[in-house]
């Protein structure tokens, strides 16, 4: 079956919050779900003072490395994520984007749909190194959430074209660095797309957000936190029992 990364919290991450890569020749699926990321892509491997100095693991949110011709070989579908805050320490090297691509190889596709990003500066949402351009183009999704925190226009922090239905209004305070936990959670924007709600049709671990609250209802919200005001009960104290 796919490799699954799901309910995982990452936070204040030196390199990628999430890497995939091989140059050996590996084909495998991928699913990368319910994930929250906070402060990623930290310089790693650096001389302690300059952050441009880093020469250790990529960059950025979630990294997909394709280094060889028969390197990483797959479909990977990345959903339902958080991630707020990557590379945000004046890097210039590597795929500086939520997602990034290195590696020279062309073999990947990739689909992500309902995922939160939230940059705090002029990064881009997909990002690809000089080498990795090529995999620009085996992208698609729709329905996610791309903000860029601050004034002035973006330069590089815009909506990838291959992407469709994409939310860009501010999705207000969905991270407090106390407890890091999420606030203001109804004020989220959410979609109908029923093409979207029948995704989650088919597997009972994906129907689930990252605290075990069903997706369910009329409405699908971005992110790795589900619909507000649903919980999971707690299972009943047994009854009518009697012990000999």
């Amino acid at each position: 079956g796919p490799l699954i990364i799901r309910d995982n919290v990452i936070i204040d991450q030196g390199g990628a919050g999430i890497s995939v890569g091989s140059s050996c020749g590996w084909s495998m699926d991928g699913e990368i779900f319910n994930n929250i990321l906070r402060n990623v892509g930290l310089a790693a491997a650096w001389d302690g003072v300059n952050p441009t100095s880093s020469d250790g693991p990529e960059n950025g949110g979630i990294a997909l490395r394709d280094q060889r011709t028969g390197g990483l070989t797959g479909h990977y579908r990345i959903y339902n994520n958080t991630i707020y805050g990557w590379t945000r320490d004046a890097q210039i090297n590597g795929a500086k984007g939520c997602i990034g691509f290195t590696g020279y190889a062309d073999n990947i596709s990739v689909e992500f749909f309902n995922n939160i990003f939230v940059t705090e500066k002029d990064l881009p949402f997909v990002g690809a190194t000089n080498v990795a351009t090529n995999k620009l183009d085996n992208i698609s999704g729709s329905n996610n959430l791309l903000y860029i925190e601050g004034n002035g226009a973006a330069e590089t922090a815009v909506v990838p074209g291959v992407l469709s239905d994409t939310l860009t209004a501010d999705p207000g305070l969905i991270w407090t660095k106390a407890g890091y936990s999420f606030s203001d959670i109804d004020a989220l924007p959410k979609t109908t797309s029923s093409a979207n709600i029948s995704r989650f049709s088919t597997s009972t671990e994906q129907s689930y957000d990252i605290y075990g609250n069903p997706r369910s209802g009329g409405a699908m919200l971005q992110g790795a936190v589900g619909v507000p005001g649903e919980t999971v009960s707690p299972p009943q104290s047994p009854i009518n029992l009697t012990v000999d």
